[in-house]
């Protein structure tokens, strides 16, 4: 099953608190892409759509994708920060190790 660290589940949280309209949980969502293997797509959502499974993570209910549920199932999502920037982290153990993010590459700490 996905999991979220306490840095990831402290900024979904704020994300959620500072929405504009009402939000009813985080959608994640995985595609075909990069040279890990996966994009990762993150999205605050009203509602779920149909194909959606739904689950609560400390208190927060996360929508996730069929593809991340049968294809991803032990990632883990972190949010670290860097020199360049902050933003979430997806620690995918099947995924192959061909590259990693600026973040990853120098060293990020987090959050």
């Amino acid at each position: 099953m996905v999991s979220l660290t306490e840095g990831a589940t402290r900024e979904i949280r704020r994300l959620v608190e500072h929405a504009d309209g009402q939000v009813s949980g985080l959608r994640i969502v995985v595609r075909a892409g990069t040279c890990s293997g996966a994009d990762y797509l993150l999205s605050l959502e009203s509602g779920p759509p149909g194909a959606d499974g739904v689950f609560a993570l400390d208190n927060l209910k996360i929508l996730v994708d069929h593809d991340l549920q049968s294809l991803h199932p032990e990632t883990r999502i972190d949010y670290v920060e860097c020199r360049r920037g902050a933003g979430f982290l997806f620690d995918n153990p099947s995924a192959p190790d061909t590259c990693t993010g600026v973040c990853e590459r120098e060293g990020a700490v987090p959050a």
